[in-house]
């Protein structure tokens, strides 16, 4: 469970906390369901909550917990079965076992978990989930980030495509644009799911494989599972899954599974390309936003958000002015920029 994220008995310099009262830091505790941090040791918090009533069925994909009665009786239920606990007992509960809380009279109990743990796990709860309940800061929180980076990237190259482009085959063995969409959404939808084990509300494709269909049902998948990465804690990107038939972690596995994107995203630039189009930045210049980093072309994003895309895109679409590179070459071995190939919208 996850309450106060600074614990205030954690050992000095000299080694040794202070002395904890219980009683006077149960007596602190005027809700229930509100888990408060009494102490902190090796990555681990302690504390002290009070129940009453029954909480929410949740369960935590990383974290064991342990339950230690202090006052009063309450019960642990599985789906299964249910364990009772009084006080100077404890239970422990294993990771991704789905489990609640439940006290017919107020009860007092102590926890041991890793930092940064969620009280209601896997569940966002209107009013049992505590405030500030989220996943602690940790050195993966990139993955979800890069992620939702790497979403905008995809859908500012989809968004660049005309409704009439989506059947361009460039070679009778390659995908179309409408093919590379469709496997955008199947791979990363089966990748997820049995990879990482995120699951999404929606279907892999949208009911009508246009254009602008895949443009909204990419980002309202994709959104789903940036919320579900943003809950992770720690522990759960190096946990190990089966990427295909080898073992991998699972930050191993989102990691492929972006690069993974990112060829895909490039092959359809080359498409934009062959099609003599302009091109927005998708991580740095290009020629038609001014040429080359060195000689300081400047970046120009089509969008700066999925909410912007998505809102412009309904109404027909934003094109930011491309200036090209007049006079400047745009490769490092390459021709000078020529006028003829000034097409930003076309």
């Amino acid at each position: 469970m996850r309450a106060n994220p600074e614990a205030r008995h954690r050992p000095s310099e000299a080694g040794v906390s202070d002395v904890v009262s219980l009683a006077a830091e149960l007596a602190a505790i005027t809700e229930h369901w509100r888990p408060r941090v009494v102490g902190g040791l090796n990555g681990q918090e302690v504390k002290l909550v009070k129940f009453q009533g029954e909480f929410v069925w949740h369960h935590h994909e990383s974290e064991d917990e342990l339950f230690l009665g202090v006052a009063g009786r309450f019960r642990v239920e599985f789906r299964d079965r249910a364990v009772e606990v009084g006080p100077g007992e404890f239970v422990i509960v294993p990771r991704g076992v789905e489990h609640r809380t439940v006290a017919e009279r107020e009860a007092s109990v102590m926890l041991f978990e890793p930092a940064g743990v969620r009280n209601t796990g896997n569940v966002e709860h209107p009013t049992l989930t505590a405030p500030g309940a989220a996943a602690a800061p940790h050195a993966f929180d990139f993955l979800p980030d890069t992620y939702a980076t790497e979403r905008l990237k995809t859908l500012s190259v989809w968004s660049q495509f005309r409704d009439d482009d989506m059947g361009f085959r460039p070679d009778p063995r390659a995908r179309t644009p409408l093919e590379q969409m469709i496997h955008q959404c199947v791979s990363e939808d089966t990748w997820m799911r049995t990879m990482l084990g995120i699951e999404v509300s929606l279907p892999p494709l949208p009911a009508q494989e246009t254009r602008l269909e895949f443009l909204g049902h990419y980002a309202a998948a994709s959104a789903e599972r940036l919320a579900a990465l943003r809950t992770k804690a720690i522990g759960w990107y190096g946990e190990m899954t089966s990427f295909f038939d080898v073992p991998r972690s699972r930050s191993w596995v989102l990691v492929r599974r972006m690069t993974h994107s990112s060829h895909h995203r490039g092959q359809l630039t080359s498409y934009l390309r062959m099609l003599h189009r302009g091109l927005y930045s998708t991580y740095g210049p290009t020629a038609d936003t001014g040429g080359l980093f060195q000689d300081q072309a400047p970046v120009i994003y089509r969008y700066e958000s999925v909410e912007d895309l998505l809102e412009a895109e309904h109404d027909g679409g934003a094109w930011p002015p491309l200036s090209g590179a007049p006079g400047r070459k745009v490769t490092e071995r390459g021709e000078p920029w020529s006028p003829a190939w000034s097409t930003p919208r076309a």
